[in-house]
């Protein structure tokens, strides 16, 4: 579980988000929404350790995240990656970094997880593929590889779906809940409102920086906090569908 409490968090000490308190559970997916430049990723950030608050504090499973070795309780995948000059096999074993002083010698258990990450994504059969050599998809499946074989309970994904097509986005999504089954907590910033609210167990919502509602799928779509976050009007029955508010 993480818990931001109260907290403020940006750049340079101007606060990007201010005042923002929300709980991530174990065994969900929790969805981070907002229109763009609300501060989703900042969010993240600071959930993260990426960034420390300007104000308040964040909680990883009840101890003070300044207390704790990050690396070993949280993955974090944020957007925009450049893509390094290595192989799958070896991007993913970055992974096992938090668990291995240096000089970094991998053992064979360590060989064993990052295996196990690569046929959990999919991508085993790319191992020794250079990722500049592979599709967008299969660098994504890579890079969430990465984070399973870090071992954290705690997974922190910036967009993960973003550019990608409809199929590899739909495995990714089943990736994702196979995860959540093992109680993993995972936490998504998602631009795809139609998605969130399909693979999520609870929603965050932000607008200007600050919280509107945290609740379920079905208490965001009846509260009418949508509208508010996206200036739109929601529209619900077998799927979501938006229009301009007039």
């Amino acid at each position: 579980m993480i818990e931001a409490i109260n907290i403020s968090a940006g750049y340079n000490k101007k606060a990007i988000i201010t005042n923002f308190s929300a709980t991530f559970m174990d065994y969900q997916i929790t969805a981070i929404i907002g229109a763009n430049g609300s501060g989703k990723s900042t969010l993240l950030k600071a959930c993260a350790g990426h960034i420390m608050p300007i104000k308040g504090r964040v909680y990883i499973d009840y101890k003070y995240i300044k207390s704790v070795k990050i690396a070993q309780l949280l993955s974090y995948l944020p957007q925009g990656r450049q893509t390094p000059d290595m192989t799958v096999e070896q991007m993913v074993l970055h992974g096992r970094f938090a668990w291995s002083d240096f000089p970094r010698i991998y053992t064979k258990k360590d060989f064993e997880i990052v295996e196990n990450a690569m046929k959990k994504t999919g991508i085993i059969s790319k191992r020794h593929s250079l990722l500049k050599h592979i599709s967008g998809g299969e660098r994504q499946k890579a890079y969430i590889s990465m984070a399973l074989a870090q071992a954290t309970k705690h997974i922190l994904l910036d967009e993960p779906s973003s550019n990608l097509d409809i199929c590899i986005t739909l495995e990714l999504n089943n990736i994702l809940k196979d995860l959540k089954a093992t109680g993993k907590c995972i936490i998504i910033v998602m631009h795809d409102i139609a998605q969130a609210l399909e693979i999520s167990d609870s929603i965050v919502v932000i607008k200007d920086g600050m919280l509107l509602k945290q609740g379920t799928p079905d208490e965001i779509l009846s509260s009418g906090v949508l509208e508010k976050a996206f200036n739109v009007n929601a529209i619900y029955k077998k799927q979501l569908s938006f229009m301009p508010i007039k």
